[in-house]
Formats: C-alpha cells, structure tokens, sequence
C-alpha cells in the first residue's frame, strides 16, 4: 500500500495501526480504509496512544517488505527479547514492566514444575502402547 518511493511508508503503518486499534464494528465510523480491514483488532492497548512512526527511506521500506514475507513462526523469540533489551535502557524497561526472560530459564521453572512429569508420562505411555 506504501509508494515505492515510501514517501507514505508511515502514513500506511499509523493506519494498520489505527485499524488494528479500533474494534471491527468501529471501522466504518473511524474512516477506517478497506485495505486495512482485514488486520485483526488488537485488544490490550499495544496500538493505543502515542502513533509516531518515523519515516522511512526507500532501503528501509524494502527491507520492511522483505520481513513480511518471512515466515516469522521459524524465528526464535528470544531475538526479540534481546532487541528489547538492546534498544530500551534498563529504568526504561522497568517502567514499562518489560522484563523479559529467556527460554532456557523459563524450562528451568517449568521443567521441574510440570513438564518432567509429563514427558515421564508420555514416555510410559509410548512404551505400553509399543508393548501392546
């Protein structure tokens, strides 16, 4: 939806932003554009309030294109707990409640909680079946 030359880049975010703010019903009286009626209404106020999205330059409206067509389930979260932490300061982060913990150390928690138990049982499971 952005122009090539991304003159509109952050006018088209601050919109799918928008949309994904207001409620389906809303859309219509929020002048919502069809185009972005198919992005789903994010509960929880991650899109609500201040909506400055920063200009982009032509290299950087590619690359924003070129990670949408990634297949983001194959990309490991701990990247973005660590971009998070690269970008915002430590009081910062504080502030917002963002604290974020690694995957090793949550199976560290959850492991001995319930997970070992589990794959016990899933195991145990697997051996009568194979023995029936």
């Amino acid at each position: 939806m952005s122009a090539k030359d991304s003159s509109n880049t952050h006018e088209v975010i601050t919109t799918l932003f928008r949309a994904m703010n207001t409620r389906v019903e809303d859309r219509a009286k929020a002048n919502i554009p069809r185009w972005a009626e198919d992005f789903p209404y994010v509960n929880g106020q991650l899109f609500s309030g201040n909506d400055d999205v920063p200009r982009f330059s032509r290299i950087a409206r590619s690359y924003l294109l070129h990670v949408g067509g990634l297949d983001w389930t194959k990309i490991n979260p701990d990247i973005f707990g660590s971009m998070i932490q690269a970008v915002a300061e430590d009081e910062e982060r504080g502030k917002l409640g963002m604290h974020y913990t690694s995957v090793p150390n949550i199976l560290k928690v959850l492991n001995p909680l319930f997970l070992d138990d589990l794959r016990a049982r899933g195991a145990e499971a697997s051996a009568t079946r194979a023995r029936s």
